[in-house]
């Protein structure tokens, strides 16, 4: 639902500051992991340039997503939102 990505993305920050709080650096999987996330979450509501914004952070931040793109394009795949029913 639309109404889960703001939610979503509160979450992601909440989840950024404790990383930041425990001091884990960014070139750390974990911070590519939620920019992924939220890359996802930007695309799905239609902001594709933040969404790339997002995505080219990931690859910047975590070499592994740059370097397995495949395992990338799965983690979507997971996410991919469900056809709504009636």
């Amino acid at each position: 639902m639309a109404g889960d990505y703001p939610a979503g993305n509160e979450l992601l920050a909440l989840r950024e500051d404790a990383l930041r709080r425990a001091g884990i650096p960014e070139s750390d999987p974990r911070w590519g992991m939620g920019w992924v996330l939220r890359s996802w979450i930007s695309s799905n509501q239609g902001r594709i340039a933040e969404a790339w914004s997002w995505s080219e952070k990931a690859e910047v931040g975590d070499p592994a997503v740059a370097q397995n793109r495949g395992a990338l394009l799965e983690m979507w795949k997971q996410f991919k939102p469900q056809p709504k029913t009636k």
